[in-house]
């Protein structure tokens, strides 16, 4: 099964709306902010490290831009999420072990 960009804001809609995080409404950074902050700071094939990880926005969008990346995320939650994320993303976008994606 493979996750969207859809289910990406499904996620985040229903994490606004759990009791266990009552009172805290996820603030995902934008893809387009990402985005720009890879191009500027690094290069193809970089190592990008994000130690706070959360729901995987930053190792979406490193991976999407051929960048490789490490992430630490506490709850399992938004680590299985992230997880989700990042096949999708490696999947339709880049082969880490060099060249395009079968």
């Amino acid at each position: 099964m493979t996750t969207t960009i859809e289910d990406y804001r499904a996620f985040i809609a229903s994490r606004a709306s759990d009791n266990k995080m009552k009172g805290f409404v996820p603030r995902p950074m934008p893809l387009p902010y990402i985005e720009r902050c890879l191009n500027l700071y690094s290069c193809p094939a970089d190592i990008v490290f994000d130690p706070f990880s959360g729901i995987g926005s930053t190792g979406y969008q490193a991976l999407k831009m051929k960048r490789r990346f490490i992430g630490t995320e506490l709850k399992p939650e938004y680590a299985f999420q992230a997880h989700k994320f990042m096949n999708e993303a490696e999947a339709t976008a880049y082969n880490l072990f060099g060249g395009a994606a079968a």
